[in-house]
């Protein structure tokens, strides 16, 4: 043969054995051949689950932190944040006084001239968010920060475990309620959804609003406001409803 490649010419073919006809191998679908990245995704099945987001807001999150590291005595004179020359936040001796959020502080000074002012503190809030995080992750693996004064959980893979989205509602509020926060709870689909409807919750005290002893953490209270229940209402399991 190489004496043939030399000369120009190519070498025959050898002649063809009798026998059975031996088939290719296959080189498999083209999907299969592609990198594992740029394979199309399988279909997902009719039947299978999708997710549940249950959102724990906490909307006076910065004011509890900074009560907790007060006497009682120094708390009954009431309590109100300030950003710059405003307030942001005050407790209910502070609302009964006149002193609501907006304000200046000298107007709140004026109104109660006992007040007590202090500014936020950013790193005692995240510690406090991070606490109701890790009892969270007692009910689902599934546990991430939204922002800074929202948690987030997963919880579609745990409801048969604690029967039902009520049950685990129930049980999840009160191993929150030593904490001593006051929650607002949402379930959707989506984190984003549900994290929306906790921090919208345009009903002081109804659904979804959890408030234990002083006004803190612990108890429940039926649906009710314009969105009905915002854990068990239908947007838990539905997108659609959501846009209503």
């Amino acid at each position: 043969r190489r004496r043939e490649r030399v000369r120009g010419r190519w070498p025959r073919r050898p002649p063809r054995l009798p026998g059975p006809r031996l088939r290719r191998r296959s080189r498999g679908r083209r999907s299969e051949r592609l990198p594992r990245l740029l394979r199309p995704r399988p279909a997902r099945p009719q039947g299978a689950e999708a997710m549940l987001w249950l959102a724990l807001h906490l909307p006076r999150l910065p004011l509890e932190t900074f009560c907790a590291t007060l006497a009682a005595a120094d708390a009954a004179r009431g309590v109100a944040l300030i950003d710059g020359h405003q307030v942001v936040a005050v407790d209910a001796a502070a609302a009964a006084a006149g002193v609501q959020p907006g304000m200046k502080r000298a107007t709140a000074l004026a109104l109660a001239p006992e007040l007590l002012l202090a500014a936020s503190d950013p790193a005692r809030d995240a510690a406090a968010l991070h606490a109701v995080a890790h009892a969270a992750l007692a009910f689902t693996p599934t546990v991430t920060l939204h922002d800074g004064a929202t948690v987030l959980l997963e919880v579609q893979s745990c409801l048969r475990l604690f029967h039902g989205l009520g049950a685990l509602r129930q049980r999840l509020l009160a191993a929150l309620a030593p904490l001593g926060h006051r929650l607002h709870l949402a379930a959707a689909p989506t984190p984003l959804g549900a994290a929306l409807l906790a921090q919208w919750h345009p009903v002081p005290g109804g659904s979804g609003d959890q408030a234990g002893p002083g006004g803190h953490g612990g108890g429940s209270s039926g649906p009710g406001g314009p969105g009905g229940d915002l854990v068990l209402g239908e947007h838990a399991t539905k997108l659609p409803a959501l846009q209503r």
